[in-house]
C-alpha cells in the first residue's frame, strides 16, 4: 500500500506497551485515532491518558473520535441493514446513516490528509484483534467506498487489504448493509 488516500486499522488486543508502539512504528504510524466508544481498556496503558501520553513519548499524534465513531450501538427497530444478523454490527452499520457518523469520518479523512501531507501513515485504533470482528470493519467499508486504501495492521505485523462486506451498497452518500433479495423462481 502506498500512501496518499490510505488509513489503516489496528485492534490494540492484549499487546505490551512497546509491542504496540514498535507495531505502529513498524508500520509508518504517525497518528493514531482512537475510535472506542469508551477509551478504556483492563490493560491501563491502553486507557486514553497513559496511551495518549506513551504516543507523545514515541513521537506519534493520538486524536479520539469514539464518540462520532465509536462501537456497542444498538440496532433501529425498523433497521434496514437485515444482512447483518450480529446485533452490534446492524447497529453501527444503523449509526452510519446518522449525521454524527458523517461528521465523525469527516474529521477522520481531515486528520489522516494533514498527516499523509507531513509524511506519515494514520491508523484507527479500537481493542478488537481481528477486524473482522469489529467495526472498524463497517468504517473501512465506509472509507474504501469514498476513494480511500484501507488495510488491516495485524498483531503480528501484517498488512490485509479491506475487502468490502458482502451486501453493502453506498446509495446518496449513506452506506447500508440490506438484506440481498432472493429471485423467485417461475
Amino acid at each position: 500500500m502506498t500512501s496518499g488516500l490510505e488509513i489503516l486499522t489496528v485492534g490494540h488486543s492484549n499487546h505490551e506497551e512497546r509491542d504496540f508502539i514498535e507495531l505502529l512504528r513498524g508500520a509508518g504510524i504517525g497518528l493514531l485515532i482512537d475510535v472506542r466508544a469508551n477509551p478504556r481498556s483492563r490493560y491501563q496503558h491502553f486507557n486514553r491518558s497513559p496511551l495518549a501520553a506513551s504516543l507523545r513519548v514515541a513521537g506519534i499524534g493520538y486524536e479520539q473520535l469514539g464518540e462520532q465513531l465509536g462501537g456497542r450501538r444498538t440496532p433501529a427497530p425498523d433497521s434496514g441493514n437485515d444482512s447483518w444478523t450480529d446485533d452490534a454490527f446492524r447497529g453501527y452499520a444503523d449509526h452510519m446513516a446518522r449525521p454524527e457518523f458523517g461528521a465523525g469520518l469527516a474529521e477522520l479523512r481531515r486528520l489522516a490528509s494533514e498527516r499523509g501531507a507531513s509524511g506519515g501513515r494514520t491508523a484507527l485504533m479500537c481493542a478488537e484483534a481481528d477486524w473482522r470482528r469489529c467495526h472498524r470493519r463497517l468504517i473501512a467499508d465506509a472509507l474504501v467506498l469514498g476513494g480511500y486504501r484501507v488495510g488491516h495492521l495485524g498483531p503480528d505485523g501484517s498488512l490485509a487489504e479491506h475487502e468490502l462486506s458482502d451486501a453493502v451498497q453506498l446509495a446518496g452518500g449513506v452506506v447500508s448493509y440490506p438484506k440481498p433479495q432472493t429471485s423467485l423462481e417461475i
